[in-house]
């Protein structure tokens, strides 16, 4: 099938050939387990704990964001840099294949395989599969670190850890919602996410389109709102947690809505686009 074979292309241009650009979730996630493992032997060390971490310790420490903000003088505004540049990374990884491939190929390749919208369905099912590869590594490396540093890859998290040092309603989340909130949402916003950024390279400039991706977090973790698709992957703003957050069934609907709406748009796009 030409889908394919213009998959596998995209897979081993966009992602095998690039590979190396995976260790940046590796060097976020070990700075993230090292500042919450400090956190954690300092409660051992005073008796406030006595049992070792577990990957959702981590987990939720890595994932957690920031709390609802409230305007207030007398506070300054602090973006959360791990969350930022984890999210800022995927993104600028994705950000320049699929348009200089274009620029570079397309011709080619329409010329060859006759089908423009296979074209645009391999870039887009690639798109996502980065972002499952970016959080697999992720997931991977917080997984290892835990191991590296002591823990234990239990599926349970402890109490007084998460009740101190994050949220008193966090503990009170079962394995399925903490998998929900900290890795499905934020997989599925993200995607929607990238491939709207993906999409808009085309119409602007994917140094453009990046920069609004970017803009956009900063604002989302200003603003609490529905519609900033940014909150969605701050599990400390969900419903779940703070009544005054989003609600995860919205951001879940909101991530596919992104997904359509930019493959949807990118069809149309290059179905009329002037290769020639």
């Amino acid at each position: 099938m030409k889908f394919l074979r213009l998959l596998r292309r995209d897979i081993n241009l966009g992602t095998v050939r690039r590979l190396f650009m995976y260790i940046i979730p590796v060097v976020i996630a070990y700075m993230q387990v090292s500042e919450c493992n400090k956190l954690y032997v300092s409660f051992l060390n005073d008796g406030t704990l006595t049992a070792p971490a577990t990957v959702i310790d981590y987990l939720m420490y890595c994932t957690q964001g920031m709390f609802i903000f409230h305007f207030d003088p007398s506070q300054h505004f602090v973006i959360p840099i791990y969350w930022f540049l984890f999210f800022i990374s995927i993104s600028y990884i994705i950000a320049y294949y699929a348009h200089d491939d274009y620029e570079g190929n397309g011709r080619n390749i329409y010329l060859a395989v006759g089908n423009r919208r296979s074209w645009w369905n391999a870039k887009c099912v690639w798109c996502i599969l980065s972002v499952v590869v970016y959080y697999i590594v992720y997931l991977a490396g917080v997984a290892l670190l835990t191991l590296i540093k002591g823990g234990t890859l239990s599926l349970t998290c402890n109490r007084q850890f998460v009740d101190i040092v994050l949220s008193n309603n966090a503990s009170a989340l079962s394995i399925k919602e903490i998998m929900i909130i900290m890795v499905l949402l934020p997989l599925l916003i993200v995607s929607g996410m990238c491939l709207v950024q993906m999409f808009m390279g085309f119409i602007v400039t994917p140094i453009a389109s990046f920069a609004i991706i970017s803009g956009v977090y900063v604002v989302s973790a200003y603003y609490t709102v529905w519609w900033l698709p940014g909150n969605y992957t701050m599990w400390l703003r969900s419903s779940l947690i703070n009544e005054e957050g989003v609600r995860p069934v919205s951001g879940i609907v909101y991530g596919f809505i992104m997904m359509f709406i930019a493959w949807y748009g990118g069809r149309s796009y290059f179905e009329n686009a002037d290769v020639m």
